[in-house]
C-alpha cells in the first residue's frame, strides 16, 4: 500500500496489536491531513475505554489543563477528558484497590499544582485525627457518584465539575467545613501543623476556590478520590532531571479479548500538548510505541521488575515503569 505509515493510523491498526507482539509506533503531529494518524491523546482514550483495573502515569511533567484554542476538529482527548471520561467509565474494579498511579518530576501550571497540593491535604486530612468523619464523608460521596453514574439519562463528563463542586465546595460539606472554612487554629491542630505548613496550607486554600472553578482540577480531584490514588514526586529532581514518559494500562477482560495491558512510551508527557490537543501555533510532535502484552502480577506496583516477566519490549517498559515507581 503506497500510502501506508510506519505509525498507527487507524482504530484497527490498535485492535490488531498481539500480546507480546512487537508493538506499534504512534506519531503525535498537528498536521493530521498530511500524516494521518492517532495521537497520543487518542491511543490512551481507547486503552482506556472499558472496564480497566489500574492506570500507571510515570511522567517528567505533569501539565493538567485544557487548551484554549484547538485546531484539531476531531478534539484529540486532552489529560482533562481522560480523566473525566475515565471517572464516568470506571467498572469492574476492586472497591479498595490503588486504580490511579502517578510518579512525575515537575509540575508546570498552576492547576496541576493546585490539583496535587489538593490531594495532599486531603490525604493529611484523612490521616488526622477525623479520619472516621472523613471515609463517611468519602463513602457518602462516592456512593452519591455511583448513584449519578447510574442514573438515566447517565451523565456526561462535562457534568461531573458540577458534582464535584457541590460535594467539594459547597456549604454544608465536610470537606468545605474542615478545610476550607476552618480557622486557623483549628486547622493547625487538625493537619498538625506548624507554623511553616499552615503558611503553606493558608496559602493553598486562599486560591482553591478561585482555581477549582476555572480549571479542570475538581474533576482530576474526583478521580483521585474515587480511584483511591497513589501519588508520588521524583525524589532525584534535585540532582538530575526526571523525563520519562510511560504510561501503563491494565485492562479486564471483555468478550472476545482476554484480560491484558496496554504500554506506551515515548515523548509525550501529561499534557494537551503532548497528547494532541493544541493550536496549531503551539502544537507538538512526540513519538512513542504501543505495545500490548499479558496481565501483569498482582504485587508489580509493590515489587517493581522483579515482579513482571520480561518476555518482550513491552513487558520491559512496564518493569522499568514499575521499578522507577
Amino acid at each position: 500500500m503506497p500510502n501506508r505509515k510506519p505509525w498507527v493510523q487507524s482504530w484497527q491498526d490498535l485492535e490488531d496489536l498481539t500480546i507480546n507482539g512487537e508493538g506499534k509506533a504512534v506519531l503525535t503531529h498537528p498536521d493530521v491531513d498530511k500524516y494521518g494518524h492517532l495521537n497520543l491523546g487518542d491511543v490512551i482514550d481507547w486503552a482506556l475505554h472499558g472496564p480497566t483495573q489500574s492506570f500507571s502515569v510515570v511522567v517528567g511533567y505533569f501539565n493538567h489543563q485544557e487548551h484554549d484554542h484547538l485546531a484539531d476538529p476531531r478534539c484529540v482527548p486532552s489529560p482533562a477528558d481522560v480523566v473525566a471520561r475515565e471517572v464516568v467509565d470506571e467498572r469492574g474494579r476492586e472497591s479498595d484497590a490503588c486504580a490511579f498511579r502517578l510518579l512525575f518530576g515537575r509540575v508546570l501550571t498552576k492547576p496541576a499544582a493546585h490539583a496535587i497540593w489538593s490531594w495532599y491535604w486531603l490525604c493529611r486530612w484523612r490521616n488526622s485525627p477525623h479520619r472516621k468523619e472523613v471515609e463517611t464523608w468519602r463513602d457518602g460521596l462516592l456512593s452519591a457518584l455511583e448513584d449519578r453514574l447510574y442514573s438515566d439519562p447517565p451523565p456526561r463528563a462535562a457534568d461531573l465539575a458540577d458534582f464535584a463542586r457541590t460535594h467539594l465546595t459547597e456549604p454544608g460539606c465536610r470537606f468545605n467545613a474542615d478545610l476550607l472554612e476552618a480557622g486557623a487554629d483549628q486547622a493547625k491542630k487538625l493537619l498538625n501543623l506548624d507554623d511553616g505548613g499552615l503558611a503553606l496550607f493558608e496559602n493553598w486554600r486562599s486560591l482553591f476556590r478561585e482555581v477549582a472553578t476555572t480549571t479542570p482540577i475538581l474533576d482530576l480531584l474526583l478521580y483521585l478520590i474515587r480511584a483511591r490514588a497513589a501519588i508520588r514526586v521524583d525524589a532525584t529532581r534535585e540532582v538530575v532531571s526526571f523525563h520519562p514518559k510511560i504510561y501503563v494500562i491494565e485492562r479486564h477482560a471483555q468478550e472476545g479479548r482476554p484480560a491484558d495491558a496496554i504500554v506506551l512510551a515515548g515523548s509525550g508527557n501529561w499534557s494537551p500538548g503532548a497528547f494532541g490537543r493544541t493550536s496549531r501555533d503551539h502544537a507538538n510532535v512526540e513519538v512513542a510505541t504501543v505495545h500490548r502484552i499479558g496481565r501483569l502480577d498482582a504485587e508489580t506496583w509493590k515489587d517493581g521488575a522483579t515482579a513482571v516477566e520480561t518476555s518482550c519490549l513491552g513487558a520491559a517498559i512496564a518493569a522499568t515503569a514499575a521499578e522507577l515507581y
